[in-house]
């Protein structure tokens, strides 16, 4: 039996990454251990790595050597499971091989496994909530002190929830300072990348929100290896977390990007065309996200409209939130292009759809995906121009024919409004005065200071 399921995990390292891909589907393990001609060991490779490749364009038909990791952990002893457990916890490990004098696999540790040995409870749902209902429950928001992370944590809060928020607060934490005194909230600091964090944080939780990713084209363009290992990496371990520990529904924010330059009205069910790492990474996660439907776990994915509207964490690297303050601090705007289409939303929208769904039936979002957003916001960039010159007439607006960012997509809401009878409250209008207040009351008069942008913060 030991011996089977050594062999059901194992490759060579001549193989393809294809033919891994194809092994990890039949050992269920998500990671295969690559050998030599003696069955020694020389690396790892997990599906982690596969589609960190795919991301970057890896052609999958080439040797597994390409992607595996070549210097793997490993255990030479056997120990108790308490103490796998704490080893995998500190290196981030999923599986962790037990070799002989040889480097021979003879034996493997999962960290589902060994998270289910250690703590029974998990393989039934018991991880010390009642798991029967989400509504009043603990909810954990991941990237809680956000431009949308802040809204919605305080929704839930006046919804009668309680918030935990992990956050790395690569932002600040301005945006939660008025909640933190909330006998209901919590906030953890930490970074998605660490397993042991990530773990502390979802245990007792009811639900879990990911929005803790690199947001927007620019800011993940910055550095490819970071983004992917924070937009999909840290991901997909989010999404394993959460099926180790039985959280009831996982929520993964996502994004209409997916459709890039799309023809005609895209619902659910049309081709994605992603035209950026930020587009692809999404794509990825919604896979991993979703395969996770076949345990206790019911994933639901929201691909948003483009954001807009006033938040604790103000943003203006949004095209509706730069415009406006563009018209309303130097009385001038650029458009390019304009002809593109593009589905909007507001902020507080956003923090709607989202207690929607935890509040919906479970088998009406389980494993489901909604394009979030309102049929009477889908606009050609244009249009937000023309409106702006309507609201502020002594503005100059100014059409330029360049344009880098050639998405082009008009979205169809029709399932989340049949399905959750979802609608957007926050008009365009409604929400450029949002901003515009905003932008008054607090003396807002450098929007291009860093602290307003995800790109230029992280760029330091």
């Amino acid at each position: 039996m030991l011996k089977q399921r050594i062999q059901n995990a194992t490759i060579h390292q001549d193989n393809s990454i294809r033919d891994a891909m194809e092994r990890m589907m039949l050992n269920g393990l998500r990671s295969v251990f690559v050998v030599d001609e003696t069955h020694c060991l020389v690396g790892i490779l997990t599906d982690g790595d596969i589609r960190g490749g795919i991301l970057k364009n890896v052609n999958i038909d080439l040797s597994v050597r390409v992607l595996m990791n070549s210097n793997p952990m490993v255990l030479t002893e056997r120990k108790s499971p308490e103490e796998v457990h704490r080893i995998m916890m500190k290196t981030s490990y999923m599986i962790l091989p037990l070799v002989n004098e040889q480097n021979q696999v003879v034996d493997f540790y999962h960290l589902k496994e060994i998270s289910e040995q250690i703590f029974p409870s998990f393989s039934h749902g018991q991880t010390g909530l009642s798991k029967s209902s989400v509504k009043g429950g603990r909810i954990l928001v991941i990237g809680g002190a956000g431009y949308i992370g802040s809204i919605l944590s305080r929704e839930l809060l006046r919804n009668g929830y309680a918030v935990r928020v992990f956050d790395s607060l690569l932002y600040g934490k301005n945006s939660i300072s008025e909640i933190m005194t909330d006998p209901r909230f919590e906030f953890i600091r930490g970074d998605v990348r660490n397993v042991e964090s990530l773990m502390g944080a979802i245990k007792d939780v009811n639900a879990v929100v990911h929005l803790g990713e690199i947001v927007g084209d620019p800011a993940c363009s910055l550095d490819d290896n970071f983004t992917i290992d924070v937009n999909f990496l840290a991901t997909k371990t989010i999404a394993d977390i959460c099926s180790i520990y039985r959280i009831p529904r996982l929520i993964f924010v996502s994004s209409c990007s997916v459709y890039g330059i799309g023809e005609g009205v895209l619902t659910e069910e049309s081709p994605v065309n992603p035209v950026s790492l930020y587009a692809k990474c999404k794509i990825e996660s919604e896979k991993v996200i979703l395969s996770q439907a076949k345990d206790a776990c019911h994933p639901t994915i929201l691909r948003l409209s483009t954001v807009f509207g006033a938040s604790p964490r103000p943003r203006f690297d949004l095209v509706v939130n730069l415009l406006t303050a563009k018209a309303i601090l130097e009385k001038e705007i650029s458009i390019f292009g304009g002809d593109q289409w593009r589905p909007f939303i507001g902020v507080s929208d956003v923090a709607r759809a989202i207690l929607g769904v935890l509040e919906a039936e479970t088998e009406s979002v389980r494993a489901q995906i909604f394009n979030v957003g309102d049929e009477s916001l889908n606009y050609r960039i244009v249009q937000i121009g023309e409106i702006l010159k309507e609201i502020y007439p002594q503005i100059n607006v100014n059409i330029r024919e360049d344009m880098e960012d050639k998405r082009n997509y008009r979205v169809s809401f029709k399932k989340i409004k049949d399905v959750l009878e979802f609608t957007c409250k926050t008009d365009l209008r409604q929400g450029i005065g949002e901003i515009a207040k905003m932008i008054e009351e607090k003396g807002i008069s450098d929007y291009q200071n860093r602290i307003f942008s995800n790109h230029r913060m992280l760029a330091g």
